[in-house]
């Protein structure tokens, strides 16, 4: 594929910008979508879920009984709208947090122990069978850790170690930056995409996703503290690499990088707030 750039335009905006775990290593798959479309639940057809201010009740519509110890916003809903999950601490003789997957009327799926004591954060469903969340911090750890479990079994299904852990659309890829500075890297489940050689770079603030899950746009910086603006329009093809060298008021803080299209990228406190924005388009 041969990549033409048509145009890159600076734009400055007048406004001024805001301000080693001792785990054994992780699973070498990554968190590919299950081969097997997910298991549809049984809900009755008179189940109920009622909230009285935060406290939840579930069950038949004539028979609702409180989940003790739970709100209402700790409920993380499948997409599905079948079931849902959340996280609590038990109490001893088992003493330890565990994720629970009931459907609407309460009726246990599953439960299993988090992949290390203490609290997740972030409990959020990749699709109707996958739950996800970062692992609670200890000591030694120089990373964070995205845990992603089988809801149905508990198995882990992956662990990922890194930062700015990121959605592709639609739930299909989950970029992330790994390794520590100097020598970090964006990756994809797993795999490495930047550098595209060996060695590590230093990436500043979060990675971006195309709208068509494609591509991936963040800021690359050296040493000095000057940065540039990283374009993968295709991340499984070198020949769709672009960057742009960028202006100081595109590295202030409190700002991101925004896709606006497929061939557009912007820099800014939000896509319509721009400091920096490149434009492109892709002949073949």
């Amino acid at each position: 594929m041969q990549v033409v750039v048509k145009h890159a335009l600076a734009v400055l905006a007048i406004a001024i910008a805001a301000c080693a775990s001792s785990e054994n290593p992780p699973p070498a798959a990554p968190p590919a979508a299950p081969s097997l479309p997910p298991r549809r639940h049984v809900v009755p057809e008179d189940a109920a879920v009622k909230f009285k201010g935060q406290d939840v009740f579930v069950g038949r519509r004539k028979a609702l009984v409180q989940i003790p110890g739970v709100s209402k916003d700790d409920l993380i809903w499948a997409p599905d709208g079948d079931h849902f999950a959340y996280a609590k601490a038990i109490m001893p003789p088992r003493k330890g947090w565990r994720v629970f997957v009931k459907n609407v009327a309460g009726d246990p799926i599953n439960e299993f122990d988090v992949y290390r004591p203490g609290a997740p954060r972030e409990l959020e469903w990749i699709d109707d069978r996958r739950l996800a969340y970062i692992a609670p911090i200890e000591k030694r750890d120089v990373h964070m850790v995205y845990v992603i479990h089988d809801a149905e079994t508990g198995e882990v299904v992956s662990v990922r170690r890194g930062k700015m852990f990121v959605w592709s659309p639609g739930k299909k890829k989950l970029a992330y930056v790994a390794g520590r500075t100097p020598n970090e890297t964006v990756a994809v489940d797993g795999r490495p995409v930047w550098p595209r050689g060996s060695g590590g770079t230093m990436i500043r603030g979060e990675v971006s996703w195309s709208p068509s899950g494609r591509g991936l746009a963040f800021i690359e910086t050296n040493k000095k503290g000057d940065g540039k603006l990283v374009v993968l329009v295709e991340v499984d093809d070198t020949g769709g690499d672009l960057s742009w060298p960028l202006p100081p008021e595109a590295m202030a803080p409190g700002l991101h990088v925004y896709w606006a299209g497929n061939s557009k990228v912007v820099i800014g406190e939000t896509s319509m707030k721009p400091k920096f924005v490149a434009n492109w388009e892709r002949l073949q």
